[in-house]
């Protein structure tokens, strides 16, 4: 590579002769120049770096090759993109999951051991008789387990949910960004939730009517604090973080 050198010397000082012309003294082996001449010597180094790097990387790779490199590294770089995506993503739904499984869960502990004088076992037998019957009263532990698990199932479908709409709604992921924002969905996501599951879901697996008491206006109004909120703010925060993100990786592209 020693001519490659060379050649980035020779071009170099063709060019910084027509920047600082002198007297016919070699400006790249001369050291001890004086005067006007040697503020031109930092130029000159600069000039050699630059065209042995455009000489090595540019010149002497065939555009093929050139053309077939650049296309991996964009797909490398676009395949990280995904998966970074893809992680956050599911990181994001079971965060919004979880948070809304406890929240839901502890509204619904509350309001029946002290307010309808049940236990918690039964309130989650309850939940797995959905499923499985009557017969989940009798199942001890296992049901109270498995009331539990479709509880937390439900609470990850729902977060789903709102998740796909607010990654292709900008309407809606502007909505997320502020608690005022974030309560108005819930006022409306909250209720829509209750209403499907209640009016719809939960009659069709125990083949009987919804009723409509007390007890289901309590769900719905509580759907909204305990449900959606919940939901909402995670959902909410968690896409406003990767926007920041976004935009932080364009500056530094940009910087580099």
């Amino acid at each position: 590579m020693g001519g490659v050198r060379s050649a980035a010397q020779t071009l170099s000082a063709s060019l910084l002769r027509k920047i600082a012309p002198y007297d016919g003294q070699d400006l790249f082996f001369n050291r001890s120049l004086k005067g006007p001449r040697s503020r031109f010597q930092p130029l000159q180094q600069l000039g050699i770096d630059i065209v042995d790097r455009y000489i090595r990387h540019t010149l002497m790779v065939p555009r093929s090759q050139r053309r077939h490199t650049s296309v991996a590294s964009k797909n490398r770089g676009r395949a990280y993109d995904l998966r970074t995506m893809s992680r956050r993503f599911v990181s994001l739904l079971a965060g919004a999951g979880l948070a809304t499984g406890i929240s839901d869960g502890l509204f619904a502990t509350v309001l029946s051991v002290f307010f309808y004088h049940s236990t918690f076992t039964r309130l989650w037998q309850g939940v797995a008789g959905v499923l499985i019957g009557k017969e989940s009263f009798a199942g001890g532990a296992r049901t109270t387990a498995l009331g539990l698990l479709m509880h937390f199932g439900v609470a990850l479908f729902w977060s789903s949910v709102l998740l796909f709409f607010a990654t292709r709604s900008p309407r809606l992921r502007n909505r997320l960004r502020s608690a005022m924002g974030r309560l108005t969905v819930a006022a409306v996501y909250g209720p829509v939730i209750w209403i499907v599951m209640s009016m719809i879901v939960i009659p069709l697996l125990l083949r009987r009517p919804p009723a409509i008491t007390s007890r289901w206006w309590v769900q719905g109004i509580g759907h909204i604090p305990f449900v959606a909120l919940p939901m909402a703010t995670v959902i909410g925060y968690g896409l406003a973080e990767r926007g920041r993100s976004a935009v932080d990786r364009s500056a530094v592209a940009v910087d580099a």
